[in-house]
Parts: C-alpha cells; sequence; structure tokens
C-alpha cells in the first residue's frame, strides 16, 4: 500500500508541475506586448512552484519529513492564481493546484493523519500569495 501512495504522489507531482511550467510557457509566448515585469514575474514564480511542488512531493516520498509542508503551500499559492486570474491563467492552473491538493493529502493518510494541521499551511499560503497580488497590482498602478 505504501508504494501505491509514492506512486501516486510522483504521478500527480508530475502533473501539477507539468501543467504549472506548461501553462506559464504557453501564457507567456501567446503574449503579443512586453511581459517584464508583468505579468513575467507571475510566470516565474508559477514555474517556482511547480518546480517547488514537485521536489517537495518526490523528497517527502523519500522520507524527507521536513518538507511534507511543500506541497500545500504549492496548493495554496496556486489556489490564489485560480482565483485571482479566473479570467486569464486560473482555469489552466486549476488542475495542477488540484493535482498538488490530492497528492498532499493523499501523502498524509496514514495511522498518524497531518492533513489537518497541513490545511493550515494551504490557506496560509493561499491568502499570503493573494495579498502579495494585490499589493503588487496597487503598487503598479501608482506607477
Amino acid at each position: 500500500m505504501k508504494s501505491a501512495k509514492r506512486v501516486i504522489e510522483w504521478v500527480l507531482a508530475a502533473v501539477g508541475a507539468s501543467i504549472c511550467v506548461g501553462a506559464a510557457l504557453v501564457v507567456w509566448r501567446s503574449q503579443s506586448y512586453n511581459v517584464w515585469p508583468f505579468p513575467a514575474l507571475y510566470l516565474i514564480e508559477i514555474i517556482a512552484l511547480g518546480t517547488a511542488g514537485f521536489v517537495g512531493l518526490i523528497t517527502r516520498a523519500e522520507g524527507v519529513v521536513r518538507l511534507d509542508r511543500v506541497p500545500w503551500g504549492v496548493a495554496g499559492a496556486l489556489l490564489a492564481f485560480v482565483i485571482l486570474g479566473a479570467w486569464t491563467i486560473g482555469p489552466l492552473l486549476l488542475p495542477a493546484m488540484l493535482a498538488f491538493l490530492v497528492a498532499a493529502t493523499v501523502g498524509d493518510m496514514g495511522p498518524n493523519p497531518r492533513w489537518v494541521r497541513h490545511l493550515a499551511i494551504f490557506m496560509i499560503a493561499g491568502v499570503s500569495q493573494a495579498s502579495l497580488m494585490f499589493v503588487v497590482i496597487l503598487l503598479r498602478s501608482r506607477l
């Protein structure tokens, strides 16, 4: 059973990371105007989130317990992109967010479930990412 959980985590991590990288590159290439610095920084962050989620899930599957919170944080940050980018990149990132969330939940199931505590990390990461995006939008509108 433990190996089946690891396979599920690895597959979902690969799917989530691939969607993050692919969605960011598709949006970047589809822009007909200069994307620097915005939305390029958001797109770079999405690629970094996908990579961090993949690395966090893979190393957690190998027993590195300290990184077991990373996929929860990645899923929460992607939730902010899904909600705030509902008309742009949000729908593209929804499957990635769900993949990381399901993989994190599957990895936390067991005799001592930690998913309830990690759900707080998911929510804090989502609120933090949304707050950061609002601050950046506010600062950008004043420039």
